[in-house]
């Protein structure tokens, strides 16, 4: 299987793997705003939307949704890293779930 679906870098409020299959769909909406008073410190609303599946068994109306809010903080000093904070809210099971991350790859 080619994909994974799950954790903070594609469908937040899922555990990470929780899927995997051949065929990914996949929606990251995103409005970030940075604070007037510190614009470092900036402030997101997010919805993502996606699912993966077997080659044989895509349903594209079976879609997997979650909504929330996230915050980064842009830290110049470490090579323009983003530090964020994200809170995805699963609206199926009506959970939250709380990352913690960075843009490097490490």
């Amino acid at each position: 299987r080619s994909y994974d679906i799950g954790g903070g870098e594609q469908l937040r409020g899922m555990e990470t793997d929780y899927k995997s299959g051949n065929v990914m769909t996949l929606l990251n909406v995103e409005y970030l705003s940075a604070l007037y008073a510190r614009p470092q410190w900036r402030w997101l609303l997010f919805a993502d939307m996606g699912n993966v599946y077997k080659r044989d068994k895509v349903k594209l109306l079976q879609q997997k949704t979650r909504v929330g809010v996230g915050l980064r903080y842009k830290v110049q000093s470490i090579s323009n890293t983003d530090l964020r904070l994200d809170v995805a809210w699963d609206p199926s099971q009506n959970k939250a779930k709380l990352y913690v991350s960075s843009n490097l790859t490490f």
